[in-house]
């Protein structure tokens, strides 16, 4: 990955009635003032993989393309313009660490990237090794020494997924467990970092499944599964949510699978707010905001989704960013929501 200082970036809409540079940072977006919800900024976006923000909220980063060029770009937030862009045409996902000090990124040919958050710059690159598989999606884990990741190995239409954990001080592997087969859509681990949720589809075979598989981190182990796709975790209760095809978002408890819940809605992304109280869900050509406790409707945004595929609020939980895959009609674009 090659850092780049000065490239060229795409022009902001700016709907805040000061300008992009003023925010109203005390308004956090919940149950009671979600229907108060208002576009700040959104500008176009190619090719959008993955979002994370700073543990801060100051800032986020975004891996897509820029100038027919795929990489990650560091956006502050109180200006929403670009701090800097590193190169990385087959990065596949990022993260934060949990100080903010750092981002991995998940790089094809099973590599993992280490970049100093402030200046873009690659600190270290860590390389597949024969007992421990460098995934595809990764998060780090809540302590901020290892890496959790979900990894895909195979050829043509077979894959082998696994879940490992890299040691970021001892640089090698301390577990990897086999989940199954099939390709990863969707990876997640809870607030304790010792679980992962992981999305798996087969779909070009005679057994096409779509199941969710929920892992031991500690150990590798797989402690149970589910038909269903889109699992993410509940960020304070033990708990996940995932989707299914009869058209319900289901609650689970992670420790067994068993059922606790359901919402009538299923989309392509989901995404909770910090304290678990709202669910942001894509469905049926907008956005809905469902608190996440009763499973009510409280807000419902319209025309904005076109395969939306992101949904990630900041840890603040004052603002949510929306990436949209575009169409034939409309382009993909990243907006940024809040409470004005």
């Amino acid at each position: 990955m090659t850092a780049v200082r000065s490239p060229t970036f795409l022009v902001f809409l700016c709907l805040t009635v000061q300008g992009c540079g003023i925010f109203d940072r005390s308004n956090l977006i919940t149950i009671q003032n979600v229907q108060s919800i208002e576009l700040i900024s959104e500008w176009e976006q190619p090719r959008t993989a993955a979002i994370s923000w700073a543990p801060d909220s100051e800032s986020f980063a975004i891996l897509g393309e820029n100038g027919n060029r795929n990489g990650i770009t560091l956006y502050d937030l109180v200006s929403l313009q670009p701090l800097w862009f590193e190169i990385s045409e087959n990065a596949q996902d990022i993260d934060f660490s949990p100080d903010g000090e750092a981002i991995a990124v998940a790089i094809h040919a099973l590599q993992l990237g280490i970049l100093d958050s402030v200046t873009g710059e690659e600190i270290e690159r860590l390389y597949d090794s024969s007992i421990c598989n460098i995934g595809h999606q990764l998060r780090f884990h809540p302590g901020g020494d290892s890496i959790v990741m979900g990894s895909a190995a195979g050829r043509g239409t077979e894959f082998s997924m696994s879940v490992s954990l890299w040691d970021l001080e001892e640089n090698n592997c301390l577990i990897e467990g086999f989940v199954g087969e099939g390709w990863l859509v969707m990876f997640d681990i809870n607030k304790d970092g010792d679980k992962a949720a992981l999305s798996l589809t087969r779909i070009y075979s005679e057994d096409e499944f779509t199941q969710v598989r929920i892992v031991d981190i500690e150990n590798g182990s797989e402690i149970c599964r589910l038909e269903g796709y889109g699992a993410i975790f509940h960020p304070l209760e033990g708990i996940f949510v995932a989707g299914d095809e009869s058209g319900q978002l289901r609650f689970w408890n992670a420790d067994d699978c068993t059922q606790s819940g359901e919402i009538s809605a299923t989309g392509s992304a989901l995404g909770f707010s910090p304290n678990g109280q709202l669910l942001a869900v894509e469905f049926e050509g907008g956005i809905i905001f469902i608190e996440s406790s009763s499973g009510a409707l409280l807000h419902r945004l319209d025309g904005i989704s076109f395969n939306s595929s992101i949904l990630e609020f900041s840890p603040d939980g004052q603002f949510i960013l929306i990436a949209t895959g575009g169409t034939t009609v409309h382009h993909p674009i990243i907006s940024l929501w809040g409470i004005k």
